[in-house]
């Protein structure tokens, strides 16, 4: 009886395997941030390698390691001062333009439509999780009464002395919608809303719209 009940579970699993594909593939492309909290939106880059695997020829799960740089940028007063014995009022401003970049991890479930023999409609979603790897940033000072500017620059947000450091954690959900041509060429949409945890963060959320393009081998 064991004996039986095995060859079926192997039998079931040939059937499974036989019909599942996993494919490997590179992707490229160019991302649009804005920060929640601040004022700028910057354009900066994706690329890494990419992974599928297809338990029909419909429902597939796929994911990605990603090098995905996500720049913001922000300005507005940062004090108030007073000038003069009327004590009249006004601000020093502040600019600030940051090029964090993070190693990504987005794992989406989807659904793909057949639309003819050589192109296919694929939506997917799920989670994302990203770390920190490296970045820099600008700062711009400038003064309330003679417009005195003063310039510092942030050499690794993620590990700053000057206490302005960047946590390096970020998670969130991701979702796509892609076009899939002659089985091997891709080009697809992403939008990720990422939360960025830890103690240290000048804003709480990043959105991020991606445009990207790829191939499958």
């Amino acid at each position: 009886m064991k004996i039986r009940i095995l060859l079926v579970l192997g039998s079931l699993l040939m059937v499974y395997n036989a019909n599942a594909q996993f494919r490997f593939g590179v992707e490229a492309g160019v991302n649009v941030s804005h920060a929640m909290e601040t004022t700028g939106t910057k354009a900066g880059y994706n690329v890494g390698v990419t992974a599928d695997y297809s338990f029909s020829n419909n429902i597939f799960i796929e994911s990605a390691l990603k090098l995905s740089s996500q720049p913001y940028g922000d300005s507005g007063p940062i004090g108030t001062y007073y000038w003069d014995n009327l004590k009249n009022e006004m601000e020093e401003y502040c600019s600030e333009s940051v090029s964090p970049n993070y190693l990504i991890l987005p794992i989406r479930l989807g659904y793909s439509f057949i639309l003819s023999d050589k192109c296919r409609l694929s939506l997917s979603a799920g989670p994302t999780f990203g770390v920190g790897l490296f970045g820099r940033g600008n700062l711009k000072y400038t003064g309330p009464a003679d417009g005195t500017v003063e310039k510092e620059k942030i050499k690794n947000i993620f590990d700053n002395e000057d206490g302005r450091e960047l946590s390096r954690f970020e998670v969130g959900g991701s979702f796509r919608l892609g076009f899939t041509f002659r089985e091997h060429y891709c080009i697809g949409g992403e939008y990720n809303i990422m939360r960025v945890t830890g103690e240290h963060r000048p804003f709480t959320h990043i959105n991020v719209f991606a445009v990207n393009v790829g191939y499958k081998f």
